[in-house]
């Protein structure tokens, strides 16, 4: 059977009216264009450019294709096609051999040559292929021994008389100014007739478009969802699915996953559905792979291993894994699921694809289109049957992401403010003839024959015939199109140089000089302050240190941990509650939420419990990991239970460690409190050195107060030196102690195996501690993390360390403790003098 000889498509009412009324309309301009040829420019403005508004699948190609075929068999028209993308011309040109069969669909890229051209030809190709700034890949735009370029090609075209039309089918996804595409428009096409198609056409994008093209008006033939809807085309719903997780489940749970599974369980119910209904088609499940974590490889292994599909029924088709065919892909039974990248995002056809799972992002309301476009249309199988069950005249769209849903319920909502409308004049441009006979008489006469004027002169002279143009308002002018700035862009912000900052060394002194002779010679510090005398003072302090053998600490932590009967409970715990919460894009009903069952994430729960392995520097994770495993292991069979192979008993673990974060690093506490290091520090130094006079200090060990204290620790030194007959002594705890002063004392943190040095060593008479010392902190921000650490640490001879905030206001020092039920540091009360006896 000949292309020609094809059965025609039906159209319906929709496509009928919207053909008939762009047909006819388009047949007027061509009519006035060739009767006055010189005014074409300006009739092209007026009346012979037109813009097609309907939602996806509802044959937007199909309406276009049909009235070029219209009007090419009224004028001699030939056309330039444009497809958004190289991905769908293939499936342009085999949409518009059947939707237009009067149409010759040529491809420029092996036939540009205007020797037997005829009226009704069709140039197809991507907006890439004809204005590509790399002349190399331009290849459409050069000539060859072999065929013409584009450029000369439409030269040639108007020379002989032809109408040039030209077609953009998604105009908003490649078609913008300041673009070689929009230049090459401009420049070489330079249109007599124009179709633009869109599914999205926001006022503000139609205005700014309009007036790129310098176009007077556009006339619109908007078509409406609901009249999609009603002629079978479109499916009655599209419902967006996401999944959230709360607590510790967001940890063992890879949403991305769930939506996977959710699709792959949706698109099964469809296909068992349609086998029900005895209709012989099978389903396609989309899935929108990622550039990275969830990528086309990756989704592919999933769904063979872990879902069951066979490798032969999982297609891919992305720019770096191109399918050659992938139309015929798309339309083989035995592919049920296509995993792509953007390939198949715009203008594919697929009226098989019930179910879309997008695992990336659908912020942008022109992406979220095309998520539910893909989905949006009806089979031609189940098009002609009224009684289908709603799961077969639903979308659905599974997201990872659940902030995805704002962009595609924009993109609904966009295709829902489409109004059935046809603007759609012929009057806007009027043609008059005026002739001249033999007799001087000038005879003027409309477009139709009607004689509006007879002029005799009878000096006339008879000069043949004249075609001319008037517009019916001449005043009205043109646009001039979008204004251009001049000039090169200025950057927004100057370029900062870089700078280097420098130390100035002001106000330092050196213990250190340097004689001629290159010899360095330590100078000793001016003002020396001995010990007060008659002191008990031990010649060396106590602190603290991690134990140089480290499996002793972790076997100290593994004894402190024990499994409980809950957390045996999860050994065989696969799956988590969820929350569903599922959307209708095309109805205002409120957003529907469910609790559902989904499995564990082995790599979620992995990645996420190494962080409860994590507890200390001193303790290597999967050191730790190998240990609780046997201890696990051990508490299943006390138990009485089988103990699992070990691929379940590490994620039962990880799941434990998930849902118990704090169980490793309790246990950490209590091994550092029964196995850290209690060692004795450098010896006390017998003087007090300093460059500069230091204040007097009655009860401080060298009698003074040291430089570099700040202003809540000297009126702490203030308020100790205040306690006479309580405080022996006391002295400032150095802070960063080096070979030459570790004399200090440091506590270490349980919670993670590191040390601190509280500010104050005091001697407190009547104190039960190893040689009656106390340890003091002064803090400001009492709720961080790391002062609740401090407040419940306790060094091993000398006790928990008075942690101490101040009062400006009163002058006073307030007790600090840490609260459990709060879990971080409150203040106790005020400060007092007993405070530092009792522990």
């Amino acid at each position: 059977m000949s292309k020609r000889s094809l059965p025609p498509l039906v159209l319906r009412e929709f496509q009928r009216d919207a053909v008939d009324h762009i047909a006819s309309a388009m047949i007027d301009a061509v009519g006035k264009i060739r009767a006055a040829p010189t005014r074409r420019r300006e009739i092209t403005r007026r009346i012979g450019s037109f813009l097609l508004e309907a939602p996806t699948a509802s044959g937007k190609t199909l309406i276009m294709a049909a009235a070029a075929e219209r009007v090419s068999a009224d004028a001699p028209v030939v056309w330039f096609w444009f497809a958004p993308f190289k991905g769908v011309i293939d499936q342009t040109m085999s949409a518009l051999r059947a939707a237009a069969p009067g149409l010759r669909v040529r491809d420029p890229r092996a036939d540009r040559t205007a020797i037997g051209s005829r009226a009704g030809d069709v140039f197809i190709a991507t907006w890439a292929a004809v204005a590509a700034r790399n002349v190399s890949t331009r290849k459409l735009r050069q000539d060859d021994d072999g065929a013409l370029s584009l450029d000369s090609l439409v030269a040639q075209f108007r020379d002989a008389g032809m109408i040039i039309g030209v077609v953009v089918d998604e105009a908003h996804h490649t078609f913008n100014a300041n673009t070689q595409a929009f230049t090459f428009f401009k420049e070489v096409l330079q249109p007599d007739l124009l179709m633009i198609a869109s599914a999205t056409p926001e006022d503000r994008d139609v205005e700014l478009l309009r007036r790129m093209l310098e176009i007077e008006r556009f006339q619109r033939v908007a078509v409406s969802r609901t009249r999609v809807v009603e002629a079978r085309l479109n499916k009655k719903s599209v419902k967006a699915i996401c999944f959230l997780a709360q607590g510790a489940s967001q940890k063992l749970v890879d949403l991305n996953e769930v939506a996977i599974r959710k699709a792959v369980e949706q698109h099964r119910a469809v296909k068992a559905t349609l086998k029900a209904a005895h209709v012989a088609m099978t389903p396609l499940l989309l899935v929108q792979a990622a550039s990275s974590a969830w990528t086309p490889g990756r989704v592919r292994d999933f769904l063979v291993e872990r879902m069951g599909f066979s490798a032969e029924s999982v297609g891919i088709h992305t720019a770096d894994e191109p399918d050659p065919d992938v139309q015929a892909l798309a339309h083989d039974p035995q592919v049920e699921v296509l995993i792509f990248k953007m390939a198949v995002a715009t203008g594919f056809d697929a009226p098989r694809a019930n179910t879309l799972c997008a695992l990336r992002p659908v912020v942008d309301a022109g992406f979220g289109l095309q998520v539910i476009g893909r989905i949006m249309r009806v089979h031609p199988a189940l098009q002609a049957r009224r009684d289908l069950p709603e799961i077969l005249d639903t979308g659905y769209v599974f997201l990872g992401d659940a902030d995805s849903q704002a962009g595609l319920k924009n993109a609904a909502n966009q295709i829902g403010k489409i109004r059935n409308m046809i603007e759609v004049s012929t009057d806007r441009v009027e043609i008059y003839v005026a002739s001249a006979d033999g007799h001087g008489e000038i005879i003027v006469e409309d477009e139709h024959g009607q004689r509006m004027l007879v002029l005799t002169h009878e000096d006339y002279q008879p000069a043949g015939s004249n075609l001319g143009v008037r517009s019916r308002n001449d005043s009205e002018g043109i646009n001039a199109g979008l204004e251009r700035s001049s000039g090169d862009p200025k950057p927004l912000f100057e370029q900062l140089a870089e700078m280097r900052a420098t130390r100035d060394g002001h106000g330092s002194r050196s213990n250190a000089s340097v004689d001629q002779s290159g010899e360095a010679h330590v100078r000793r510090s001016e003002f020396n302050y001995p010990r007060r005398a008659g002191l008990k003072v031990p010649q060396r302090l106590r602190t603290e240190k991690m134990p140089r053998n480290a499996k002793i600490l972790v076997d100290a932590l593994i004894s402190n941990i024990t499994f409980t009967a809950e957390h045996l409970s999860m050994v065989r715990q696969q799956r988590t509650d969820i929350e569903r919460r599922e959307l209708d894009l095309f109805e205002v009903a409120a957003e529907r939420r469910t609790t559902e069952k989904t499995e564990i994430s082995d790599l979620f729960a992995r990645q996420n419990a190494i962080q409860s392995l994590r507890v200390s520097e001193h303790i290597d994770p999967s050191d730790l990991a190998r240990r609780l495993l046997g201890k696990l292991a051990a508490a299943i069979e006390q138990a009485g239970e089988d103990v699992p192979d070990q691929r379940i008993l590490r994620k039962a673990l990880n799941v434990i460690l998930v849902r118990n974060p704090r169980l490793c690093k309790d246990a950490l506490r209590k091994a550092i409190g029964s196995c850290a290091d209690v060692v004795d520090a450098a010896d006390l130094p017998e003087t007090w050195e300093s460059d500069d006079p230091l204040v007097t200090s009655p009860l401080n060990l060298y009698g003074c107060r040291p430089a570099g204290m700040n202003s809540w620790e000297s009126a702490f030194a203030d308020w100790l030196d205040r306690q006479d007959g309580t405080v022996s002594w006391w002295l400032r705890n150095v802070g960063r102690p080096t070979s030459e002063n570790d004399w200090g004392v440091r506590i270490v943190l349980p919670d993670t195996g590191k040390g601190y040095y509280p500010d104050f060593v005091v001697c407190v008479n009547g104190r039960k501690k190893l040689d009656n010392i106390a340890l003091a902190e002064t803090k400001e921000r009492i709720e961080r993390s790391d002062s609740g650490a401090k407040s419940r640490s306790e060094h091993r001879d000398y006790g928990r360390a008075l942690m101490l905030t101040y009062d400006a206001t009163d002058a006073r020092f307030i007790r600090v403790e840490y609260d459990p039920a709060l879990g971080r540091n409150r203040e106790i009360a005020v400060l007092r003098t007993d405070d530092l006896v009792n522990d």
